[in-house]
């Protein structure tokens, strides 16, 4: 059993690397030809449509994480949740499309948000694809998959090299990666999971719908929380700081996806526990702390080297500074990827919702304060502060959720069972 956690715990951090480095390469490459005023058109872009986001995740990697880890050989389970995604798909598109004829992030970049928009759905729909890979313990399917990452994002990459598009291409190109991801998940998937059942994911929508507005609510508050440091480095300090802080933060938290990875191979483990949970929950907390603080090390030893190596604009000087005190926020954040599944396994996504009211408060009320006196540095001292109460609640919550006793579990289980039926 253990073997085969290291064995598979690997796996995923391989599948993770090989894709995770080749878009933080073409996101440097992209930062470094645009320099800071221009690449913060791109983070505000991203920024914008990170907002609607959740509208195109709808909580269903989530969903297939759940149910898919109790019934991982079901394959009408799996058109289904291929059905619900195609019926909810306009719920993102259609919000976006009305956005970006009302709002442009630049003046000639009138087409940057629907690029930016283009990213996160299909990066919603790998994620939905990946999950379900996962919970079915397909590792070699989703390792040869990802394969299709890297490629797209260097294709990508050439041609941004190449042509030296603005803003608005460079998120057209960005976009190429998670496309290419989606469609290499569809073709790995068995053959019998691979045409989608939209009529009685009508009924399966309904079923679940509690599930999915609390997990659209939950992802609203964390896009909220996560994505209000451009607005206030824009408004504060200014655009050029908003692409020094975002040109910093891509090169770390690239190891937050290492986490989420890792997240989702242990919790399908975790959920079919059954005895023996203390020691089941401590392996997977120690894994997960292991990776955090191997990843803050990287980025507070290796990343100024790194970043000065590959930004040589003058915009972006000082911006290395920030390394260090990111790093340390990786470390912190990484643990909550791990909380989250254990909450939604649970059921439990409003306890996630409330436990974000931390870093939310901190950034709204102090992120004004420290960003007006110390620029991009402030952003990065604000999310600390506000992150280590968040971390601590998670924490507390998660464990007591997966500890409690077995009467309780059981009772919980059956109510969630209940509204399946």
């Amino acid at each position: 059993m253990a073997r085969s956690v290291w064995a598979g715990t690997g796996a995923t951090l391989v599948s993770e690397a090989i894709g995770r480095g080749a878009a933080m390469g073409f996101q440097l490459l992209v930062a470094n030809q645009l320099g800071a005023d221009r690449f913060g058109i791109v983070a505000l872009a991203l920024a914008s449509a990170a907002l609607l986001s959740p509208l195109a995740d709808t909580g269903l990697p989530n969903l297939a994480l759940r149910l898919v880890s109790e019934s991982p050989h079901d394959d009408g389970l799996v058109r289904l949740l291929g059905g619900l995604k195609i019926l909810l798909t306009p719920l993102f598109v259609v919000p976006l499309a009305i956005w970006a004829a009302w709002r442009s992030v630049g003046k000639d970049d009138s087409m940057a948000l629907v690029w930016a928009g283009a990213f996160y759905g299909f990066q919603a729909s790998s994620d939905l694809l990946r999950q379900i890979l996962r919970a079915r313990q397909e590792v070699g399917r989703e390792l040869f998959a990802r394969i299709a990452y890297p490629v797209g994002n260097i294709v990508a990459l050439l041609a941004v090299w190449r042509f030296r598009p603005g803003p608005a291409g460079a998120l057209l190109a960005l976009a190429s990666g998670p496309a290419a991801l989606m469609v290499a998940y569809l073709a790995v998937l068995p053959r019998a999971c691979r045409v989608p059942r939209t009529g009685p994911a009508l009924a399966m929508a309904r079923r679940y719908s509690p599930f999915l507005l609390q997990s659209i609510g939950y992802l609203l508050v964390v896009g909220f929380a996560t994505r209000i440091d451009a607005f206030l480095l824009e408004k504060y300090s200014g655009r050029p700081d908003v692409g020094r802080y975002f040109a910093a933060l891509n090169l770390v938290m690239a190891g937050g996806f290492f986490a989420q990875g890792l997240s989702s191979y242990l919790y399908p483990r975790l959920h079919r526990q059954r005895d023996r949970r203390g020691r089941a929950l401590a392996r997977a907390v120690g894994l997960q702390a292991a990776l955090g603080t191997v990843l803050a090390l990287g980025a507070a030893l290796v990343g100024p080297v790194l970043f000065r190596s590959v930004f040589h604009a003058r915009s972006f000087a000082g911006a290395d500074e920030l390394l260090p005190g990111m790093g340390l926020l990786l470390c912190l954040s990484t643990m909550d990827w791990l909380w989250l599944s254990i909450l939604i396994g649970r059921n439990r996504i409003w306890v996630a919702v409330l436990n974000l009211t931390p870093i939310l408060a901190t950034k709204i009320l102090l992120g004004p304060v420290l960003v007006s006196r110390w620029g991009a540095a402030g952003m990065v001292w604000t999310a600390i502060l506000g992150q280590i109460p968040t971390g601590i609640l998670g924490a507390a919550t998660a464990s007591r959720a997966f500890l409690r006793p077995a009467s309780e579990r059981s009772a919980s289980d059956s109510r969630w069972n209940a509204s399946e039926e």
